[in-house]
């Protein structure tokens, strides 16, 4: 197949499928595809859409890495089934366009969120993108829901309370573990916060994560939570996971903005789509690059290890039509 006929018919792959997903988000790709597609390079011709099932979760390849289908409430539960049995000892990631654009140039970080661990869509272009998926297994695409951090993180202290899960805080300063721990347990009356600890400002050595498992360990808890920022704590999570045998969660900005240090976005902007603009005007020193730069890189990589199937389904299409005339 030539190079050109690839290039006019992509871009009307991409709207086709922004259409098919009926999301504003999936929609902006077939605008985007062009910008996308230098970005991405060369194409990848052995990518694929779907992962085999991990921890009784199937998987969609977004740019190169394997996301959970799932949606809020089935995440949720997922967790608490998972965190209540024994020694489950898995590294739970909430990873987005950023976490995905970080792996396309970190080879160290690829390799960690295609290794052990579940990774669940803590953004809309993701979920955009998984909601979009083609052809077989389409039954797959209705539930792929963005499973945001900060509402996973509150819904699962209050569902955990029927199971008495036991919850470790870890990151953040010691003023603000104080506030959030008031803060949960006024708003979840018997919610069981076992131990909090925040770690000194260092690199991930393994001092720094030894001494992290030795304040986590004597508290028994079921679930970790680990709020260091991106990739570190999905470094750190996956470490304790490991040593520990506990459910360890990365979660980013869920603990500034349960104990009140940080202002969320409106609930209806947050159901947009659009929480990462919201983020941007409120932080704009420490975003803008992530934004700009991240969520360019985000395009081009999704461009490049999709496109190249949904042009394999086009050419098996166009065949088998040719053999039924």
């Amino acid at each position: 197949m030539a190079l050109h006929y690839e290039q006019i018919r992509l871009r009307q792959l991409w709207s086709d499928l922004g259409r098919l997903a009926g999301d504003p988000n999936a929609r902006a790709f077939g605008a985007l595809f062009e910008y996308g597609q230098l970005l991405g390079g060369r194409l990848d011709y052995k990518a694929g859409w779907y992962g085999a099932a991990h921890r009784g979760l199937r998987t969609i390849d977004v740019g190169g890495v394997p996301f959970a289908v799932s949606d809020l409430d089935h995440a949720v539960e997922w967790l608490v089934s998972t965190a209540a049995s024994e020694n489950p000892g898995v590294a739970v990631r909430l990873a987005n366009s950023y976490c995905v654009a970080l792996a396309g140039q970190d080879d160290r970080y690829h390799r960690l969120l295609n290794d052990s661990g579940v990774n669940f869509p803590d953004g809309a272009p993701v979920a955009a993108v998984m909601r979009a998926v083609p052809g077989r297994m389409e039954g797959l695409r209705k539930p792929a829901g963005r499973v945001r951090g900060p509402s996973f993180f509150e819904m699962t202290l209050d569902k955990g309370r029927e199971d008495s899960l036991k919850h470790f805080f870890l990151g953040a300063t010691p003023e603000t573990l104080f506030r959030l721990e008031s803060a949960v347990k006024a708003r979840y009356p018997g919610v069981q916060v076992v131990g909090t600890y925040a770690p000194p400002f260092g690199p991930l050595d393994e001092d720094f994560i030894s001494e992290c498992a030795a304040a986590t360990e004597p508290a028994s808890p079921d679930v970790v939570w680990v709020g260091i920022g991106t990739p570190k704590q999905d470094f750190l999570a996956s470490e304790l996971a490991t040593r520990t045998g506990k459910v360890c969660v990365g979660v980013g900005a869920a603990f500034d903005f349960s104990a009140g240090t940080v202002t969320e976005a409106p609930v209806w902007i947050q159901n947009s789509g659009f929480e990462w603009l919201y983020r941007l005007t409120t932080e704009p020193k420490r975003l803008w690059r992530r934004y700009l730069f991240g969520n360019a890189k985000f395009v081009g990589l999704v461009v490049r290890h999709q496109t190249p199937v949904l042009l394999k389904q086009q050419m098996r299409k166009k065949a088998k039509q040719g053999v039924s005339r």
